[in-house]
């Protein structure tokens, strides 16, 4: 590469602006392994001494093993700092990971093909015999404001029965 070989006769930034090789690049090195910093080896407590996270992971597996409880990692951390620690719910996740003592989260899946509710047609053959809901949420000029707007309407006559507005909600 020209610039390893000019570099002990021209600085390096005029060398990068030279042959437009970016000076970032230039000054970049790989890292191997994990980004950022390892994780710490040691929790602190509120009075001062250091503990191993292997002895965190013990008192882990007390709290989860006493009647029976299901904790998750956010209030296994409740419970790590009644016992005195100064430990973070990322670390607990973490420890509990590496520990295998998160609990399984269950996936709903569907099985065969989806049917979905809007691709239905009703056919309906008396009036009154479907009924069908829509909400809207409009903008009412005269009073600068929103306000909900409940439609009823028949299926075979395609007659509006109720509408109804509400304005002025709060969430």
């Amino acid at each position: 590469m020209i610039i390893n070989k000019y570099k002990k006769k021209a600085s390096i930034s005029s060398l990068t602006d030279w042959t437009g090789y970016p000076r970032s690049s230039w000054y970049y090195k790989p890292t191997n392994g994990r980004r950022g910093i390892p994780p710490s080896t040691h929790t602190p407590k509120t009075d001062g001494t250091m503990v191993s996270n292997g002895r965190v992971v013990k008192d882990i597996k007390k709290i989860l093993g006493e009647d029976l409880d299901f904790y998750g990692y956010e209030k296994t951390t409740w419970e790590l700092h009644d016992l005195e620690y100064i430990i973070n719910k990322k670390k607990v996740y973490r420890l509990m990971s590496e520990a295998n003592l998160l609990l399984i989260k269950q996936r709903i899946s569907t099985y065969g093909k989806r049917q979905f509710a809007q691709f239905r047609v009703i056919d309906a053959q008396a009036p009154l015999e479907y009924l069908t809901m829509d909400i809207k949420y409009i903008y009412i000029d005269e009073e600068k404001r929103y306000a909900y707007l409940l439609s009823v309407l028949d299926v075979c006559t395609r007659f509006v029965c109720m509408s109804s507005t509400q304005s002025g909600l709060t969430a």
